[in-house]
């Protein structure tokens, strides 16, 4: 199974409002279906542009993540690796693009900086499906 998910943003997550509970409802859907499919792989935003005041759902840290991936698959083996340094995380908030930047500037990962995060989850062996 492969899939994507995206919210666009609107006037309500702008503003702060937390996600509908039939939102959240779906998504509960959608991770027991990754769960009983066996294998998570995933990339989550750590660092966004954000508007000051205002109150950011959607955004994890190694550690959130970590955490949601150990509830999902309990018993199963986690692995979370974050990419980014304060260079990268700079240019992305200055709008520049992966062609501005030379590769090995790119590949040196600083865990102050988490700019992505990196989520392989998988169920515990012989876990019925």
């Amino acid at each position: 199974m492969r899939c994507l998910g995206l919210l666009k943003a609107d006037e309500e997550t702008e503003a702060g409002v937390p996600p509908s509970p039939e939102l959240m409802a779906r998504m509960g859907e959608f991770m027991e279906e990754i769960s009983r499919a066996g294998v998570l792989l995933a990339t989550v935003p750590g660092i966004l542009r954000n508007a000051p005041g205002k109150c950011d759902w959607w955004r994890f840290t190694s550690w959130s993540a970590r955490r949601l991936a150990e509830e999902a698959f309990p018993g199963g083996t986690v692995g979370v690796e974050t990419f980014g340094n304060v260079l990268a995380t700079t240019g992305f908030l200055y709008g520049l693009g992966q062609r501005d930047f030379d590769r090995a500037t790119l590949e040196v990962s600083d865990p102050a900086f988490e700019l992505l995060i990196g989520i392989r989850a998988r169920k515990a062996s012989g876990e019925a499906s």
